[in-house]
């Protein structure tokens, strides 16, 4: 009897550039500094503010929705260029 190991479905984000939909990813401290361009304490401070997608926390491990991240990102360039 042959089993199938189909992978189990994925929480799917549309893509903004209207592209196929593709699954959202979980990202560390690190790199999402090194997207948004900010350092951990301007991290923390957004957070505190509301000003920063939430953490999600994972056991003892901290991550970032990549998406979340993007948007966030996007809408501080859409902020710049209507100043």
């Amino acid at each position: 009897m042959a089993v199938s190991l189909a992978p189990a479905p994925s929480r799917l984000v549309p893509s903004s550039q209207g592209a196929p939909e593709t699954p959202d990813a979980l990202i560390p401290l690190r790199e999402v500094s090194r997207r948004a361009g900010v350092g951990r304490s301007t991290i923390e401070r957004l957070e505190r503010k509301g000003n920063f997608p939430k953490r999600i926390r994972i056991g003892r491990a901290t991550r970032w929705s990549a998406h979340a991240i993007q948007r966030w990102i996007d809408e501080q360039i859409a902020r710049a260029g209507r100043a």
